[in-house]
């Protein structure tokens, strides 16, 4: 039975075309180091999403100080680090990944390191499973991404322990060239937006 390149798949006649869970096939999964550097290069866009959605928060406040509705303090008030400020910094993070993830298969860190997020089944990477591996990161990221280190140390596709629990795949870009390529400005747009928002919103609270 031929396999067809790019995909993982066997054909054979009068059956479907069915992919083949895990099979690297032509794929080539992306190890630790340059998943952590895409990482960090994300890290830097959060942080970016997290002061922009800042200052467009305090703006906002600022408005509603002047037309009386905010009480004096709220500078000071949103300022302050509380546990909604941590709240919406991790769910801003995961909506981040989420979305990007989900809607094209990358983020923008992932994106200038060359590499895609699908399927184990080597389909695109879904909603729901780029959820999974997203809550799954602060696990990984446990002892300086050491959980993550050594969990991909033992699988042949490099998963850390968000990809086998979501059942995702990492592997490089050109590798998996023949797999049609979503909407990464969709994406991009999509997850900056829904992020940026996230943090707009944790700042009007705590200022009011």
């Amino acid at each position: 039975m031929p396999q067809l390149q790019g995909y993982g798949l066997r054909a054979s006649e009068g059956q479907h075309e069915e992919p083949l869970s895990l099979d690297p096939g032509p794929l080539v999964p992306v190890g630790f180091a340059l998943r952590a550097t895409a990482q960090l290069l994300d890290l830097l866009v959060g942080f970016v999403v997290a002061f922009v959605g800042g200052v467009i928060g305090a703006v906002v406040l600022a408005v509603l100080a002047r037309a009386g509705l905010v009480a004096d303090g709220w500078i000071e008030r949103m300022q302050r680090v509380s546990a909604l400020s941590l709240l919406a910094g991790t769910l801003s993070g995961i909506a981040y990944h989420t979305v990007a993830e989900g809607v094209s298969g990358v983020t923008i860190g992932k994106a200038i390191c060359g590499m895609r997020v699908l399927a184990a089944d080597q389909r695109p990477c879904t909603i729901a499973k780029a959820f999974g591996r997203a809550l799954a990161f602060y696990i990984d990221s446990f002892f300086f991404g050491l959980v993550a280190y050594g969990a991909m140390n033992q699988s042949t596709m490099k998963q850390r322990l968000g990809d086998r629990w979501a059942s995702t795949i990492v592997v490089t870009k050109s590798s998996a060239s023949a797999i049609p390529l979503r909407n990464f400005a969709l994406g991009t747009v999509l997850s900056i937006a829904i992020s940026g928002l996230i943090q707009m919103v944790s700042i009007i609270a705590s200022g009011r």
